[in-house]
């Protein structure tokens, strides 16, 4: 037995199974199977360095063999084993703890036929969570809204709050932030009617880190942080260090993404350092893969290749394909900020293969987005063009698709909460912007290539989008880049002889150059006045 769980024998006694009895159960192919729990549990002796799977290997073989006698009491009471483990939870929630999914969610379908009443919600929520966990979000917002269904009715139920929050991380993990942010709102209500305290705290806090993080995904990192914020007080006030943990990765992630790598780095670090005390493997995975990415952006190429390499290995080993594609597709791009292009291409090669697997079409639009941008830097402009159109054609894909996959399981009638709600983009938003730079990177090749109609052509499509959009940076760059291909026309064409059409284009590429020039005022002056407001706020707020 390992230390981290009680003696076989003492398990056996809470069981009820009598080794001397043993040979009294018929038929024989029934007292096999119970000869088995006894063996596994009192001769199973796995070394200290194991992985955390077989250090409770016992465990589960042990339940495997009492459903197979269809014995669900006695499997019940193995699952909620507690164990001495820094998080001290029970065997079922420990293996979601660690990460193993797959693990989870064969125990949970042997159980779901059997189950009843706030157990079987709870298994489906568990079956919810693991999905989402592996990037199956459609497979998770089902099971969500079946466990939902079945907590509604009963009284105080730590289960509604945990499959609305469930149901509303998947929604974001499709980029529907409007559809999340409500269900995280009403797991936040769910939660204040629950009846244990402790459920009650750890719910509320579920429903406050994941309302952060949508608001996050958003842009409204001030109205994040607020909610991030909220978690950490609570998680330390009652020294919840799992939790503690889970908050200063999610601020680290706000950090990143409003470029301030230095603190990114720190909360991440601070993270990565609860989560390994407390042997949380999954919130390990998140901190070295964010690390990874931290240190990236940062131009610490050796340090983030060091927590990219740690977070593979740690993917492979909780066997979470969705993990591992995300290490190796960031390896790729760090090698290709190197300029290490055909290393860069062999890691995201390798994480296309795994992608195959799980089919996540978004992420494999930027696996080919990636690929180009290496054929790019190796001025492989056709090629680099071949990629970008396969990358542009799954997000026109997804476009269509994604009108179908927001009516899945859509039955649950939710209140606006506020009128930020009805701004809230969404992934056709998110999609379109993705569009426009791709046509955009498409033309640039066109532009290296001297295709300068092509070019043009690209271009018009990209800042066609950005006006529909309003997105600033791409009407600039587009409009930067037709001024930029006129000119060259103009240039090709006086070249030959053929004045008019050099005058012609000349023109073109004075208009749109004027157009560039009021475009980059205008933007500037926004910029300005939004500082003045920030600096007045602050100002007002010290005088307070």
């Amino acid at each position: 037995m390992s230390s981290i769980t009680p003696s076989g024998m003492s398990i056996l006694i809470e069981l009820g199974i009598e080794p001397s009895t043993i040979k009294s159960i018929k038929p024989n192919w029934k007292q096999n199977h119970y000869i088995a729990v006894i063996n596994w549990l009192t001769r199973y002796d796995e070394p200290q360095d194991d992985s955390n799977l077989e250090k409770v290997r016992c465990y589960l073989e042990a339940f495997h063999h009492l459903c197979s006698v269809d014995d669900w009491e006695k499997a019940s009471k193995i699952l909620l084993t507690r164990l001495s483990t820094p998080t001290n939870e029970v065997l079922v929630n420990q293996i979601n703890t660690w990460g193993y999914y797959q693990e989870l969610i064969n125990i949970c379908q042997k159980f779901l036929d059997k189950s009843v009443g706030e157990f079987k919600s709870f298994l489906l929520f568990s079956l919810g969570n693991s999905y989402n966990a592996l990037g199956n979000y459609n497979q998770a917002i089902s099971y969500c809204h079946q466990s939902w269904e079945i907590a509604k009715e009963i009284p105080g139920s730590f289960c509604q709050a945990l499959a609305l929050t469930n149901r509303g991380n998947a929604h974001y993990f499709l980029g529907e932030f409007s559809k999340a942010i409500k269900y995280h709102r009403q797991s936040y209500d769910a939660a204040k009617k629950i009846a244990d305290p402790e459920s009650k705290i750890e719910c509320k806090m579920n429903a406050i880190n994941n309302l952060a993080n949508s608001y996050q995904a958003v842009g409204e990192y001030r109205e994040a942080m607020k909610y991030y914020q909220e978690a950490l007080e609570l998680s330390r006030k009652i020294q919840e260090r799992h939790r503690e943990g889970a908050t200063l990765g999610n601020m680290g992630n706000s950090y990143q993404s409003l470029g301030e790598y230095e603190k990114a780095i720190k909360y991440h670090q601070d993270s990565l350092e609860i989560s390994q005390e407390m042997q949380d493997s999954q919130q390990e995975l998140n901190a070295l893969g964010n690390l990874g990415v931290d240190y990236l952006r940062y131009g610490n190429y050796d340090k983030a290749i060091a927590f990219l390499q740690q977070s593979l290995e740690l993917a492979k080993e909780l066997n979470n394909p969705y993990a591992e594609l995300s290490a190796l597709g960031n390896l790729g791009n760090v090698y290709d900020s190197m300029k290490y292009y055909t290393m860069a291409i062999d890691f995201h090669n390798k994480s296309l293969v795994i992608n195959k697997k799980i089919i996540n079409r978004p992420y494999e639009s930027e696996l080919r987005f990636n690929l180009g941008n290496a054929y790019y830097g190796m001025q492989e402009f056709e090629k680099a063009i071949e990629y970008y159109e396969q990358s542009l054609e799954i997000i026109r894909y997804e476009l269509l698709s994604n009108s179908e996959i927001r009516n899945i399981s859509s039955s649950i009638e939710i209140p606006n909460y506020s009128p930020f709600m009805q701004n809230t983009p969404d992934l056709r938003w998110i999609d379109r912007r993705g569009e426009a730079s791709i046509l955009g990177d498409i033309g640039n090749c066109y532009l290296m290539l001297k295709n300068f109609e092509k070019t043009i052509e690209y271009y018009n499509q990209s800042l066609s989008i950005a006006k529909e959009i309003d997105d600033h940076r791409i009407k600039l760059i587009s409009t930067q880049a037709i001024a930029t291909a006129y000119r060259f026309l103009g240039k090709k064409y006086g070249a030959l002889g053929k004045y008019d059409q050099g005058i012609y284009y000349t023109n073109k590429s004075n208009c749109y150059i004027c157009k560039y020039l009021s475009m980059f005022a205008i933007c500037l002056l926004v910029s300005i006045l939004n500082t003045f407001k920030s600096l007045f706020r602050q100002n007002l707020s010290v005088r307070i």
